[in-house]
């Protein structure tokens, strides 16, 4: 039953990567940290089951829409993410997990706050990214911050990605969707390979093909989705992303 029930649960959040392309490990990495006890698995061993669900669901949604993602964009925000997931792979070696966890939460309670202002806003949003001094350097900011939560948590770091694009660029979330699933593609990649570099395996290997074949059914259906949601839907579904999320965390952590 715990494995039907991972298998339901590895869909449903996959279909998260198509929609708004934040990855499904966005739930998976919790609910497994949840449940390690039953299923004997590490928190390293966790990090790379949420790298790898990512990586293999995010690569055919990539390469679908490769012609509609803005490259000149995607590849300074690809090389900032890669550069942070490498660091943030690399830090659970020394910092405390509890430290991390508290950190994150206190990160996505101010994300959640400053979205809820947004929703308030009535200034138009940019239809486009603007190609300024600013844009680029936020650009490399938010693609730095993503990758950094990526390789530190193992969740994909795209719940920020939609986030920081909408608060520091004003930009339409719609018209920057297709972003993500790139950034988070490269980041989650780099996050295996580091992954891979300590010695990660899948102690489970039952539970990481559950969890593998469900992120590719679950992406598909969640890419047939894509663009369906107005705006205004879009952020609120954020907002709640990023409250079940740190609630998640912050229960697991105290």
């Amino acid at each position: 039953m715990e494995y039907l029930l991972l298998a339901v649960a590895s869909i449903f959040a996959s279909a998260l990567t198509g929609t708004v392309g934040v990855g499904g490990a966005l739930l998976i990495v919790p609910a497994l940290t949840a449940t390690a006890d039953l299923f004997g698995l590490l928190p390293a061993e966790i990090r790379f089951i949420g790298y790898t669900m990512n990586f293999i669901s995010l690569a055919p949604i990539v390469y679908k829409n490769r012609q509609q993602i803005d490259w000149k964009i995607a590849r300074l925000l690809t090389v900032t993410a890669m550069t942070g997931a490498v660091i943030g792979a690399n830090i659970p070696q020394f910092a405390s997990a509890k430290t991390l966890s508290l950190g994150l939460v206190a990160t996505l309670v101010l994300a959640i706050l400053l979205l809820i202002r947004k929703l308030g806003d009535k200034t138009p949003a940019k239809p486009d990214f603007p190609h300024t001094q600013r844009g680029w350097i936020s650009i490399m900011l938010i693609g730095g911050i993503v990758g950094l939560a990526s390789g530190l948590f193992g969740i994909g770091g795209g719940i920020f990605m939609l986030p920081l694009i909408s608060l520091l660029l004003g930009v339409k979330p719609t018209n920057i969707v297709l972003l993500t699933p790139v950034i988070v593609l490269f980041s989650t990649g780099t996050g295996i390979l580091t992954s891979l570099w300590h010695g990660a395996t899948f102690s489970n290997a039952a539970l990481a093909v559950i969890v593998v074949l469900g992120a590719v059914i679950g992406a598909g259906w969640g890419d047939k989705l894509r663009g369906t949601l107005p705006d205004k839907a879009l952020n609120i579904l954020m907002i709640g992303l990023l409250a079940l999320l740190a609630v998640r965390i912050f229960i697991q952590t105290i």
